[in-house]
């Protein structure tokens, strides 16, 4: 018989007042239920550790601004204090004010945080114990707040690679909605841009993996592909210098390649005659001396990088990620 199984409530040694819900005790007795309790709660010193943890994790000053930021989690917040009251509590407030935390409304906050902390470790503790997947359904009070942090932990995982394209991914979806809101909106799949690049080189479902070697074997990602490996590396190693150069050369394409929502940038590229007659030497050796030679510099600095700028010039050239999906996928999808 599977059963489903909850994390135990913890209180780090404390007399702190947990509700249990009636029905929740009768499916315990039924052995419907099974409560797993962690062995990483066990006094305040645990507390502290997974308070630095999510601390850490956020920010400290990202730790308020994570809820004004967003009214749901602020709602969701309410609702969790309302219910459990952690503020209100003798033992709770003695257990926070060990670790600084003082205001009644930043104790729930906290309390909400650790809880979140305690179900993700226990997950991670299960699957390791028993070498399976646990599906999770976090507190309908703690989903979007689960989710945030979850999105939180991925980005602080992603290779430089994949975070550039995401950034890039999240301009393209904000320059559509832009011109959606001007002219009407019409449906697009949310297909990451890679995929999308790749499904509009294709006829049908047996071209995608060619296409996938072909751009993997593409001059300008392999010293995209290089530049990011060493701009990773130098994280790890903490090579300040070629972090900084690398910083450098990324924010030097910035303005072309992750543009504002609504803004087109237009790029204008002189024209040079190279011809060695007549006054040729010289016009060419004017138009290097103003524009032309700025741009060919601006070129050269941003050589590893010019695959992003393809990428987007590409993107702009696809009609709708929905118009390649049904071309190789021989499917009509309703709008």
């Amino acid at each position: 018989m599977k059963k489903i199984l909850i994390v135990g409530a913890t209180t780090f040694g404390y007399d702190v007042e947990v509700k249990i819900p009636q029905i929740l005790e009768n499916l315990i007795e039924k052995d419907v239920i099974e409560v797993y309790s962690p062995q990483f709660c066990s006094g305040v010193k645990d507390f502290i550790t997974l308070l630095d943890e999510m601390c850490n994790l956020v920010g400290p000053k990202g730790i308020k601004t994570l809820y004004s930021s967003c009214k749901e989690i602020e709602n969701d917040l309410k609702t969790y204090d309302d219910y459990f009251g952690f503020g209100n509590q003798a033992e709770a407030v003695r257990l926070a004010r060990q670790v600084g935390v003082n205001n009644e409304r930043d104790i729930s906050l906290y309390a909400h945080l650790v809880r979140t902390n305690i179900h993700i470790k226990s997950l991670h503790e299960i699957e390791e114990k028993s070498g399976r997947k646990i599906p999770y359904s976090p507190h309908i009070s703690r989903v979007l707040l689960v989710n945030k942090i979850c999105d939180i932990y991925e980005d602080r995982r992603l290779p430089i690679a994949r975070k550039i394209i995401k950034k890039l991914e999240l301009s393209e979806r904000e320059r559509r909605e832009a011109l959606n809101q001007t002219y009407g909106s019409k449906l697009e799949l949310d297909i990451p841009i890679l995929t999308t690049v790749i499904l509009s080189q294709c006829n049908k479902v047996s071209d995608i993996l060619d296409e996938v070697l072909n751009l993997r074997k593409d001059s300008k990602v392999r010293r995209y592909r290089k530049w990011c490996n060493k701009l990773q590396e130098a994280i790890y190693n903490d090579d300040r210098k070629t972090i900084e150069k690398c910083d450098k050369q990324l924010k030097a394409i910035c303005p072309e390649v992750f543009e504002e929502a609504s803004k087109v940038h237009l790029r204008s590229i002189p024209q040079m005659d190279f011809s060695l007659e007549g006054e040729g030497i010289a016009l060419t050796i004017s138009n290097l001396a103003s524009a032309g030679f700025s741009y060919l510099m601006k070129y050269l600095r941003r050589r590893d990088l010019i695959f992003l700028t393809d990428l987007k010039n590409r993107i702009k050239n696809i009609k709708h990620s929905k118009d390649e999906f049904e071309k190789v996928f021989k499917v009509k999808l309703k709008t």
